[in-house]
């Protein structure tokens, strides 16, 4: 076809040569009903009880009846004349795992319940010895040692078990259990680092010997505190929330993760919260012997986690599951998804190092510049390993030194600056003087020199990139949603000159800075102004970022009456000290700023509340709301007893202070609400892993703790100490946070200064194809197992290709009828080689459906001469027509895929999904949402598969394809999904809310 390059994937001519090409309307649907599909029938809920009576499980009470001298020859005896057997606890939630997988195998397994039989103790030291498996389950098949409940899920999840346990089914019933999951409690993660852990149990060993050994000092009460929180985030996040565990994080970032279940540690660090709180009771009320006492027994169990590996809370949580007061499904999204979140992280950190980039591709037919002209589009193994410094430098990287400025702003204004700013304008020797914390000024100073660093290092960098790759810069201007942020380059330049201005023998470098900031922010403001006035948006352009805008204009008008712009009288008393035209300039900033906050709040918080926000990477910038008031009650303050230095010699503190309470109130609600909107029934924010956005969560964090100190400097109120030292520290530990969490991304290379992974809509389309990519293997499996003297394997063969057959029907029809018809609306002509496969696909896969039941109807008798020729024909054209459907899948993403991500404008891309939808019935849906969701091989996949659907069908189609999700897979997918997209869930499920 002309404008398909030279390396398009050629077909299969063993699989050409026996197709004919009819009209696509002539077509039916397939005929293989979708209820022989597994995974179209409600799986049912099925406990170990269950499992136990179902026939499939015999439990053996000892080894007397195997021959053999001693109990290795006995366990050899055992293993080797039953084919499954399992040395299990009754009570072990991996244990039950395995009996279950096996159960829902329809395998029948033989049973040594080690911890009730007689033989169960040298059993378990035999089998130490000899398979060096040194827990339970301990599974054999066939003779052959296989090992615990890990290795049998990554062979399930390999799609190696059910041929290794082929021949042993006993029921060809394919109905599943559903089971049970339980999420650990909060946000707790199912599957952790075991490094990450022990590394934070030294940490803590540290922290306990100097709280032992400085117990009489005043600070080690507060430390102490600090550890109890330490614990408390790490019980509800895990590390990702804690110093300490992110601390360890950073050095284990290098490693291949151990990866442990969650729940008991999450219970370990419960116990931790029980030490630490008594600890710090008995430590503020002056019992330190006492309180070194609980942290001496804290010590002991963190000393055997870091040094042994032994859990001290582990044992109590595994006791507890054995007394019933912990169910045994707690383990099971654990042992589900284990060998997947392994596989994902060697697929991040090992994919695509050695790819190269796609080369930009003309088609034949190309003649103008408005005709087609594409790159073939990165593969995310690529853009996964593409970290480049200068490449990949994004303007939004910026968020970083701006939030470390904000936190050196925080920080001055809780030194004696604010104090000294008063009566300096006042004139006062002291009766105007406020509270303040004192801290240390070189605390700030720190900070600041860092933020200063990390900027400069950032600002050649993307100088370099303006240079080096210039198109780059202009998209990113031009972008809706990414060119505000070009504002924090801007504001941050402007507070390092407020930072720096009384750094110096003269302020000419800070107002430098803040000149160069100011000015260069308002022409950013006009200009992008403008914009929006005369270009068309979406309201899914519209974008919370755009508040930056306003935020600059507050920050200016904050630090010019702090750094007179213009100088009078020679000079004279400049530090800190404004005129009637600094005093104007500041009103200039501020008006139009205080304007254009009321008007994108509203305008982003109506579209926050009606829109999807499908991609949990732009909800950071959400808490850019709380920045504006905040920043403009400071302002607000400024300028008003600035003006003591001018017009109003006799105003005072409380005469400025009232709209600065206002306004830091709104501040405060703000905070508060969207600090709500975050908690697990809502899970609004945090969805994403870390990335760059983050830091804008840490600005806003910021700015309240400024805030919080000038209240506190201005009314002495108890409460107003409180806020201080709470948003204070809560703006600490962010930064931090945030800084342990880009250092580790730094050390990895991913996640910084590689390209972002971009999807939309129509992503889920292209996510289709994984699934059927990922079905393809164990359609392959059903086919060399498939035997006409086996009526199970024909119909194990005949369910899976029922399935295949339905996605490709519809799938087909989706690209045929709207999304390639929608294209070459564009691009005449662009699609046709797609859809004439399309057609033939559909006579091939019609032929297939007539062998299949033609062995169907053979009754597994095989004597039949059709049904041998049917499988002769299956066995020998369905592997070349598969190869030929990968090469047809790579084609379609390669030359069709960039059309859509460069020319299909959202609110099109959103109307074609919603088309597709209605073009295919439920009951279709029905087998396909959950036929790609078992195959894509990635958890993540999972996730954007189903938002990229609903981003596209909107929040009205949420529960109805969560009630399909619920209805076809089983409980640790639907938990699994649940967690990423609450909104799915259906009535009569709990959790469930009204769709308004």
């Amino acid at each position: 076809m002309a404008g398909i390059a030279p390396s398009e994937p050629t077909r299969s001519p063993s699989y050409r040569a026996s197709v004919a090409v009819p009209g696509v309307d002539d077509v039916a649907a397939p005929s293989i009903a979708p209820s022989a599909a597994p995974s179209a029938a409600p799986p049912t809920a099925a406990g170990p009880v269950e499992i136990v009576r179902s026939g499939l499980v015999t439990v053996v009470a000892d080894l007397s009846g195997y021959s053999g001298n001693t109990t290795a020859a006995k366990i050899e005896q055992f293993t080797q004349e039953h084919p499954v057997v399992v040395f299990s606890k009754d009570f072990c939630p991996f244990c039950i795992e395995v009996k279950r997988t096996f159960a829902n195998l329809n395998v029948p397994i033989h049973v040594l319940e080690v911890n009730k039989s007689k033989d169960g103790a040298e059993a378990t030291k035999s089998l130490k010895e000899t398979t060096k498996h040194m827990t339970v389950p301990n599974v054999f098949i066939n003779g052959k040692h296989i090992g615990g409940c890990d290795d049998i899920k990554r062979l399930q999840n390999e799609g190696k078990l059910e041929p290794l346990v082929a021949g042993l089914v006993v029921s060809s019933n394919d109905e599943k259990s559903r089971g049970e999951a339980i999420q650990p409690l909060f946000w707790f993660p199912n599957v952790v680092n075991n490094r990450v852990i022990r590394i934070t149990g030294f940490q803590v060993v540290v922290c306990c010997c100097l709280a032992i050994a400085y117990r009489e000092d005043k600070w080690n009460r507060w430390f102490v505190t600090g550890l109890m929180l330490d614990f408390i985030a790490r019980m509800v996040l895990g590390a990702v929330a804690s110093p300490l565990g992110m601390i360890a994080t950073v050095i284990a970032s290098p490693f291949e993760p151990n990866f442990k279940p969650g729940p008991p540690k999450q219970f370990a660090a419960f116990c931790g919260v029980c030490f630490t709180v008594p600890a710090m009771a008995l430590f503020h009320n002056g019992n330190e012997i006492a309180g070194s006492v609980v942290i001496g027994m804290l010590l002991g169990a963190a000393a055997l986690e870091a040094f042994l590996n032994f859990c001290l809370g582990c044992v109590f949580f595994g006791l507890g599951i054995q007394l019933g007061l912990i169910p045994d499904t707690v383990y099971r999204i654990y042992t589900d998804t284990r060998d997947k979140v392994a596989k994902g992280w060697h697929y991040s950190n090992d994919a695509g190092r050695n790819s190269e980039a796609p080369k930009e591709v003309y088609p034949a037919f190309a003649k103008t510049s408005a005709d087609l002209k594409y790159k073939r589009v990165k593969s995310d193994e690529h853009i996964l390993s593409d970290f480049h410094v200068v490449r990949n430098m994004q303007v939004t990287y910026f968020g970083m030194p701006l939030a470390l400025t904000g936190l050196a702003v925080a920080l001055k204004l809780a030194s004696p600056w604010l104090n000294d700013y008063v009566n300096l304008v006042s004139g006062s020797t002291g009766e105007e003087t406020v509270e303040s914390y004192n801290l240390q000024d070189d605390i700030w100073r720190t900070v600041a020199t860092l933020a200063a660093l990390i900027f400069m290092i950032m600002l050649v960098l993307y100088t370099l990139r303006f240079f080096l790759h210039h198109k780059k810069c202009v998209k990113e201007w031009h972008c809706p949603m990414r060119s505000p942020t070009f504002g924090t380059i801007t504001i941050t330049c402007t507070l390092l000159g407020f930072l720096s201005y009384d750094q110096f023998h003269s302020p000419d470098f800070g107002r430098g800075l803040m000149w160069m900031g100011s000015v260069t922010h308002v022409l950013l403001t006009i200009a992008k102004f403008g914009e929006w006035i005369g270009k068309r948006y979406e309201l899914e352009h519209v974008h919370p970022s755009w508040l930056i805008l306003p935020v600059g204009g507050f920050v200016s008008a904050l630090v010019i009456p702090v750094i007179p712009a213009i100088v009078e009288d020679g000079g004279k008393r400049e530090l800190g000290l404004g005129s009637n035209q600094n005093i104007e300039f500041a009103n200039f900033f501020y008006s139009f700023a205080f304007f254009m906050w009321i008007v994108l709040f509203t305008i982003s918080f109506f579209k926050v509340v009606t829109t999807h926000n499908s991609d949990d990477r732009l909800r950071s910038q959400v808490f850019i709301w709380i920045a504006p008031p905040a920043i403009a009650a400071m302002a607000d303050f400024i300028i008003c007893f600035s003006r003591a230095n001018v017009a109003s010699p006799s105003i005072t503190v409380g005469q400025c202070y009232n709209n600065f309470s206002q306004l830091y109130w709104i501040a405060i609600v703000l905070e508060l609400g969207l600090l709500w909107a975050s908690l697990p029934y809502i899970n609004f924010f945090f969805r994403a892993k870390f990335n760059m956005s983050y830091w804008n969560y840490v600005f806003s964090l910021d700015v309240v703790a400024a805030a919080s100190s000038m209240f506190f400097s201005l009314t002495s109120y108890k409460i107003a100490e409180i806020l201080f030292i709470a948003t204070l520290a809560i703006a600490c530990t962010a930064n931090f946070l945030a800084l342990m969490h880009t250092t580790a991304a730094l050390i990895r290379r991913r996640g910084i200064f590689t390209p972002e992974l971009k999807w939309g809509p129509l992503s889920f389309m292209k996510l289709v194809h994984e699934g059927v990519r990922g079905a393809t293997p164990k359609l392959k499996q059903c086919l060399d197992a498939l035997d006409i003297t086996n009526g199970d394997t024909v119909s194990k063969f005949s369910a899976e290709f029922a399935k295949f057959a339905i996605l490709h029907h519809e799938h087909a029809a989706h690209e045929d009828k709207v999304i390639f018809r929608e294209f070459e609306r564009y691009f005449p002509d662009h699609a046709k080689e797609y859809l004439d496969d399309h057609e033939a696909d559909r006579v091939f896969l019609a032929d297939v459906e007539d062998r299949i039941k033609v062995l169907l109807d053979s009754n597994g008798e095989g004597a039949q001469e059709e049904a041998i020729a049917a499988l002769d024909f299956l066995r020998n054209k369905i592997p070349p027509f598969l190869d030929h459907f990968a090469a047809h899948l790579d084609g379609e993403e390669a030359n069709m895929n960039p059309i859509g991500r460069k020319h299909i404008p959202l609110a099109v891309q959103k109307a074609l999904v919603k088309r597709v939808w209605d073009l295919t019935p439920a009951k279709s849906w029905a087998v396909i949402i959950p036929y790609v969701l078992e195959n894509l091989p990635r958890l993540p996949m999972r996730t954007k598969f189903v938002k990229a659907l609903l981003w596209g069908l909107g929040g009205e189609r949420a529960q109805q394809v969560g009630g399909i999700i619920y209805q076809t897979c089983d409980a640790v997918m639907w938990e699994v999904l649940v967690e990423e997209v609450p909104e799915i869930i259906p009535r009569g499920v709990p959790g469930w809310r009204r769709y308004y």
